[in-house]
């Protein structure tokens, strides 16, 4: 059972959550744990757009609090055999290089600056 109905925006819906809490997509209509993973796979809209179209905050959550929980748990489950093992070898810090910059603009490829353009017009 829905709570609310959609609201017409023009080519677009309001983003919309069911009773059960669950997501409900304003392009299709169907319900999802994880909105932004749908719209990113089946409707081409990543969750930074989908999120500028409906004028949500940046920081809000296109996930449901149990799928939420779920990410979290699984990254604690696992955290001494990838992240820690990953990110340290015998207590030093191995992501970062000392004199490192980064990844800055100035050794992008030229696809990447291409894209990038059209992404922030």
């Amino acid at each position: 059972m829905i709570l609310k109905y959609y609201k017409d925006c023009g080519d677009y819906k309001e983003v919309m959550r069911t009773d059960k809490k669950l997501f409900i997509c304003p392009f299709c209509g169907e319900e999802f744990r994880g909105l932004a993973y749908h719209t990113n796979q089946k409707h081409g809209i990543t969750s930074k757009q989908l999120k500028k179209m409906m004028g949500l905050k940046s920081n809000y959550q296109l996930i449901t609090p149990d799928l939420k929980d779920r990410h979290r748990q699984i990254v604690e489950d696992n955290y001494n055999s990838h992240v820690k093992n990953n990110l340290q070898k015998k207590g030093v810090v191995t992501r970062y290089k000392k004199g490192y910059t980064g990844h800055t603009k100035d050794n992008w490829s030229p696809q990447a600056l291409k894209d990038i353009s059209k992404r922030f017009k």
